[in-house]
């Protein structure tokens, strides 16, 4: 990656590409998941707590694939979380659990050290 630097400008015109970002990686795929339909998140974060929300949110039948940089989440709205006993396997991710822990109810989590 390059660094740079720019000083103030009055107009900026081409594209600008962003690493991804833990906390907007793992929202995407939580509101992607409860919301109808497609969503498309571009350029997600790939390291293992994001793989760990994507594998909690897959357990309940959510498509989640990769095409190139972009991840589809085929969301079925929030009804596909309500009524399931599966545990919820969270892997070593601090930050799935109480992501999705916020609208996943009736469930068991289990982490790392669980197993």
């Amino acid at each position: 990656m390059m660094d740079s630097r720019v000083g103030p400008v009055s107009n900026f015109r081409g594209s600008l590409k962003l690493p991804g970002d833990k906390s907007i990686s793992h929202r995407g795929l939580i509101f992607g998941a409860l919301s109808q339909g497609r969503t498309e998140v571009h350029h997600i974060l790939e390291s293992a707590d994001v793989q760990s929300t994507a594998r909690v949110l897959r357990q309940p039948g959510v498509p989640i694939r990769k095409e190139g940089h972009v991840t589809i989440i085929e969301g079925r709205g929030p009804e596909s979380f309500i009524n399931t006993t599966q545990i919820l396997d969270c892997g070593n991710s601090g930050t799935t659990m109480p992501d999705d822990g916020c609208f996943v109810r009736r469930r068991r989590y289990t982490g790392e050290d669980d197993r």
